[in-house]
């Protein structure tokens, strides 16, 4: 056995590295939560974005307006503000349309006068104002469109 001389020291240097790894430990722990935090909410703030994009197209494709034209100018953009989660979005809906066809079953003496089917890609465009995130959403729809009314490329 060793006299207590000898053993001066040793529980005071034990406990102070415990110490030292259990600090390390803690550490570890407060930067993995905050780092899992900040994840949920970017996760958060990206499904938010997401839902006020769509809620805009929604929007536009409940107006048959906004397929109406009778000039080949393009469509202007639409900004549309949404709110969702207490922040209001602003969210920029662009029409385009790829191209029109007549309507099948009319004869070609009747072909000016026979309506047509007209193919669209609408695209919102969301913006988050606290963190800058962007959320690009795209809807394709075909409009039956009277007779006079054009595509606008």
């Amino acid at each position: 056995m060793r006299s207590p001389a000898n053993q001066k020291g040793a529980v005071l240097l034990v406990a102070l590295i415990m110490l030292v790894v259990f600090t390390l430990m803690a550490l570890s722990g407060v930067n993995s939560s905050t780092a899992s935090l900040r994840i949920a909410g970017n996760m958060q703030a990206q499904t938010e974005i997401g839902a006020a994009a769509q809620q805009a197209l929604e929007q536009v494709l409940d107006q048959t307006a906004n397929f109406q034209f009778t000039s080949d100018s393009p469509p202007p953009s639409q900004v549309i503000t949404v709110s969702s989660g207490g922040v209001d979005y602003n969210v920029t809906v662009v029409l385009q349309c790829l191209g029109a066809r007549p309507v099948a079953g009319y004869s070609a003496s009747f072909a000016a006068s026979a309506p047509s089917e007209s193919f669209w890609d609408v695209q919102a465009t969301a913006r988050d104002p606290r963190s800058g995130a962007r959320e690009v959403a795209h809807q394709g729809v075909r409009v039956a469109l009277a007779p006079g009314q054009v595509c606008p490329t």
